[in-house]
C-alpha cells in the first residue's frame, strides 16, 4: 500500500504509457490533480489520432 500523496503520484507516473510520460510531464504531488492533467492529455492524443486518420482517409494524392 502505498503510504503519502507523492509516493501514489510516483507510482502512477510510472505506470502511465511512454508516449503520455513523455508528453505529460507533469510535476505536481497532487495525485487527484496529477490523475486530471494525464487525462487532458490523453484527451489531446486521441483527438491528434483522430484526426490524422481523417487526414490520411480524405487526402488527396497528385501525381
Amino acid at each position: 500500500m502505498v503510504s503519502t500523496e507523492e509516493q501514489k503520484c510516483y507510482h502512477f507516473r510510472k505506470g502511465l504509457r511512454y508516449s503520455i510520460r513523455v508528453v505529460g510531464t507533469i510535476q505536481t504531488k497532487d495525485y487527484a490533480d496529477l490523475v486530471e492533467s494525464v487525462r487532458g492529455v490523453e484527451q489531446k492524443q486521441e483527438i491528434t489520432q483522430k484526426e490524422k486518420k481523417c487526414w490520411q482517409k480524405n487526402r488527396i494524392i497528385f501525381t
